[in-house]
């Protein structure tokens, strides 16, 4: 499963630029996708007067970016 590659050319999609990819690293986008919305439920709920300014989940490990900012509305 580690090396499987998983074809993406049937997906017409745009934003789906790759031909293929790992089936792992699927599994490792999606698991990141499902907690960055979490993370902007749960800020919803708590903050609505909030937006988001940036999001970008795959950041965190550059020194100089973050997952997700949020700003306040007013």
């Amino acid at each position: 499963m580690k090396r499987l590659s998983i074809d993406l050319t049937s997906l017409s999609n745009p934003l789906i630029t790759k031909g293929s990819e790992k089936f792992v690293e699927l599994i490792n986008i999606i698991a990141t996708i499902e907690r960055t919305l979490d993370t902007l439920k749960w800020a919803q709920e708590h903050f609505p007067l909030l937006l988001v300014d940036q999001c970008h989940p795959s950041t965190s490990d550059d020194s100089e970016g973050n997952d997700i900012v949020l700003i306040d509305s007013q």
